[in-house]
């Protein structure tokens, strides 16, 4: 894949209708996109943050002298960008799976990459599978935040379709009662509805637990697809398309109503390779796009 001249055709820094809302490039937009293309691209289409998967930081940082998590962090400082997130982190969900009593040594080692890049936050999932325990999630946690506090990391909790743990309002509960202030809850739109979730479910949770913000959309089904897994890979439509139904404005602008600030990644999973320098420009017309259309109208879309 040839690398892109962001130069050539930069956008100015990615102006938000509604002051405080952050533009993010998620790994998932860029899947299948080299680490470097991806920070080159964001940085060129205006985005201030990007999302990280540990494991492409680890096979970048495998291919070849130089590629050292200190040089990822120097190149993203050169691009005026910053680390919205790493995602996943997996296996906190319950200590009593754990070998010891301590936090298994390869979540550390996430938040330990997380550190060293200068992540704002880790995402933390319930992989598919996986049992949930609410009260060992409790546990689990508050001992994965208080990791994450000591490498000055937040901790956010992703529900998902296909999860045992897929409720917003549970993993809100979850992340209050472990007492841990960085510990929140990422929304994701396409999920959310998924399992009939709208736009006032999130009147039920407060809205300084979220901690980020993921939105996409997609033609209206009724219930759950067969594999939930490959429908969020193929389905997601980027807001704007004419195909869509789920009306991430509204989602947005529920929070936006009460208040809430922090980073907005537009996330629709790569299928055919693409252009990704296109691909990060589309999805920068989408965050403008879906931003004015929350901050205008806010709640006053039913979701």
């Amino acid at each position: 894949m040839a690398e892109p001249e962001p130069d050539a055709d930069a956008l100015p820094p990615l102006a938000s209708a509604a002051p405080g809302i952050v533009p993010v490039l998620p790994a998932g937009t860029m899947n299948g996109v080299a680490v470097e293309t991806h920070l080159e691209v964001a940085a060129a289409t205006g985005h201030a943050l990007v999302s990280l998967r540990p494991r492409h930081v680890r096979a970048w940082t495998a291919t070849g002298p130089g590629h050292t998590t200190g040089a990822l962090a120097t190149r993203l400082g050169s691009l005026g960008l910053g680390v919205a997130e790493l995602d996943p982190v997996t296996g906190w969900d319950d200590p009593r799976r754990w070998p010891t009593v301590d936090l298994p040594g390869d979540v550390l080692d996430d938040l330990d990459l997380a550190a060293a890049v200068g992540a704002r936050a880790v995402t933390a999932l319930v992989m598919p599978g996986e049992p949930w325990d609410p009260e060992a999630g409790v546990d689990g946690l508050g001992l994965l935040a208080a990791a994450a506090a000591e490498r000055g990391l937040v901790v956010q909790v992703e529900p998902f379709a296909w999860s045992a743990l897929w409720d917003i309002v549970e993993a809100a509960e979850v992340a209050a009662r472990c007492g841990a202030p960085n510990a929140g809850v990422l929304v994701d739109n396409w999920h959310l509805q998924r399992r009939g979730g709208a736009a006032a479910t999130l009147d039920a949770v407060p809205f300084e637990a979220v901690v980020g913000v993921q939105l996409s959309d997609a033609a209206a089904v009724e219930g759950l697809a067969p594999d939930q897994m490959a429908a969020d890979s193929s389905n997601r439509l980027f807001p704007g398309d004419p195909a869509g139904a789920l009306r991430p404005d509204a989602m947005l602008g529920s929070l936006l109503r009460r208040g809430w600030t922090g980073p907005v990644a537009i996330e629709v999973f790569a299928g055919e390779p693409t252009d990704p320098l296109k691909r990060a420009r589309r999805a920068a017309d989408s965050f403008r796009a879906v931003v004015t259309a929350a901050a205008s109208r806010g709640r006053t879309i039913d979701g």
